[in-house]
């Protein structure tokens, strides 16, 4: 069993969605006015912890003073620009983003910027504030109109200098790639460098400040305090919170002015990160085996927080077991949770006057069942078997959405350079090998002959050249598919650029390749009389000759 599960692990993928959203530009949007520039007045604000410079776009440089690399986590455009959307009772939404503020009182300690003032409905005002611990921000938000005003979004700026170029250093080591927990109270932002080397910037939510929504258009990452506006905007799918708004009264009431924070801080390790969200009075939380868990399996999830935990509830109580298992160290909380219900599944941390946060789980089947469906999936609906076509043998993309397997010549879209998602690449040659690992351990005869047959006529001499091909025998055609690759006319209408070499650097495809005749190798010596294509020595030397 332990077997069958490291061969699994290795078939595991992840994909993240990013929903993006737009809306008209509006009042105080100036995109293009020094927004891609460093600003000439800066303000400075640093200790032994952080080092910062303040513009009136925000904050226009953030770095670590013991980082040997000096990496800043600010790119081309400040961090800390405020994204409103209003409107008065009967009104139209008004898009009011502050593209540039004006410096109020300045400090060693503390930065002070504003809109101007010139009669506008709403008044911002940023505050940085220098603190032992790292730079706080606080965004208030006032109305000035003799009416009530609805906010329908509230966003935080938060772009970041992204790994680039083709210079190591500059990739690795001064650039940065993000992290995010969006989900209430609880949330948080961090940032890590490619190498996984320290520092890493934490961004926490203040008390009373909780973060439902996130989206990146224009280049630039936002995090949401409001989002009645973008959030509805997206269509279809399924967002798991609440888009909400807020109501501001009229001027020189006590719900005339609305205020949300957030920390800067730096952490020097991965278990640092972990220790600044305690410490912030967010929740550290770990679960084992993971937040995707199978029905016939127990998580325990340890929530490691300050607060007090007033309760933690389920989304489905009626399908869900939650057992408290007591305080197993100072403020680390363990709880034993079951799932009956398939599919995404809340839990609700209440923490009282600290806010709630939304652990969200996905339960499935048991992990034999899933392996197995996937398995007959990929044979009885994803192969293509068509003598008459040069894909013939090819695992490609089912489309849920019209009940038809895309191929080559069906692509929906995925044309030119795209075609690589149907036919080739980590989409598609990732299939079969796991076809192939899946029988290892529980053998179809039908399965193996379908990957046998892939082999057969989509692989070999397609795919991959052969073993009396010179130069490069074994070699793999890459990006968009084997056909495209092995004509230089036809990859002409995709790239003009190193027409007079052959495509078949593309090293990750490689071990996509190698594991399939490694897992055909152990399938033809463990159940000789089920494989027809090549024998288990066979196999063994076309799993050696791919990888060398």
């Amino acid at each position: 069993m332990k077997a069958y599960f490291s061969a699994t692990k290795k078939l595991v993928s992840v994909i993240s969605l990013i929903l993006i959203v737009h809306l008209p530009a509006g009042a105080w949007q100036q995109r293009g006015r020094q927004m891609g520039q460093r600003p000439e007045v800066t303000w400075p604000l640093e200790n032994p912890t952080i080092k910062a410079a303040i513009s009136v776009y925000g904050i226009s440089s953030l770095t670590c003073p013991s980082d040997n690399y000096g990496a800043d986590i600010v790119g081309n455009r400040a961090i800390g620009r405020t994204r409103l959307v209003w409107k008065v009772p009967g009104g139209e939404w008004t898009d009011a983003t502050s593209d540039q503020l004006v410096s109020i009182s300045v400090s060693p300690e503390k930065v002070v910027l504003g809109t101007p003032d010139d009669g506008r409905t709403l008044k911002l005002e940023q505050t940085y504030t220098l603190n032992e611990k790292g730079i706080d921000l606080d965004v208030v938000v006032t109305n000035t109109a003799g009416q009530g005003v609805r906010i329908g979004d509230m966003a935080l700026g938060l772009p970041w200098q992204r790994p680039s170029g083709q210079n190591p250093e500059q990739i690795f080591e001064r650039g940065f790639t993000k992290h995010h927990f969006i989900s209430g109270a609880g949330s948080f932002v961090f940032f890590a460098k490619p190498s996984g080397d320290p520092p890493f910037i934490v961004v926490t939510p203040k008390k009373g400040t909780s973060l439902e929504y996130f989206d990146s258009q224009q280049g630039e990452y936002k995090v949401f305090m409001h989002s009645e506006v973008a959030g509805n905007l997206v269509p279809g799918g399924e967002w798991r919170m609440p888009h909400t708004g807020i109501d501001l009264g009229p001027a020189g009431g006590n719900d005339a002015t609305v205020t949300y924070g957030f920390r800067f801080r730096w952490a020097d390790s991965w278990d640092g990160v972990r220790q600044v969200l305690y410490e912030e009075g967010m929740l550290d939380v770990r679960v084992i085996p993971g937040m995707s868990l199978p029905s016939d399996l127990k998580a325990l999830v340890s929530i490691h927080t300050v607060n007090d935990i007033e309760s933690v509830t389920a989304e489905f109580p009626g399908e869900t077991r939650i057992k408290y298992l007591g305080e197993k160290l100072p403020d680390h909380h363990v709880y034993e949770v079951e799932f009956r219900k398939l599919g995404e599944n809340l839990l609700i941390v209440d923490c009282g006057d600290a806010g709630k946060t939304q652990l969200e789980f996905f339960s499935t089947e048991p992990v034999e069942t899933l392996v197995k469906k996937r398995s007959a999936f990929l044979v009885n609906s994803q192969q293509h078997r068509d003598p008459t076509k040069w894909y013939n043998g090819l695992y490609s993309v089912y489309d849920w959405r019209t009940g038809v397997l895309r191929g080559p010549d069906d692509t929906d879209g995925y044309d030119g350079w795209w075609g690589y998602v149907l036919a080739c690449d980590d989409p598609a040659l990732g299939k079969a090998p796991y076809v192939a690992a899946k029988n290892v351990y529980y053998p179809d005869e039908k399965e193996i002959e379908s990957v046998e047959y892939y082999l057969e006529h989509f692989v070999w001499n397609g795919l991959q050249r052969t073993d009396k091909d010179d130069p490069y025998p074994y070699g793999i055609y890459g990006v968009p598919n084997w056909k495209v690759s092995r004509d230089s006319v036809e990859r002409a209408k995709i790239s003009t650029s190193n027409l007079d070499r052959m495509k078949i650097w593309r090293s990750y495809d490689y071990p996509h390749v190698t594991m399939l005749y490694y897992h055909m190798y152990q399938i033809a010596k463990m159940y000789p009389d089920k494989v027809k294509y090549l024998d288990a020595a066979g196999y063994l030397e076309m799993a050696y000759q791919t990888a060398r």
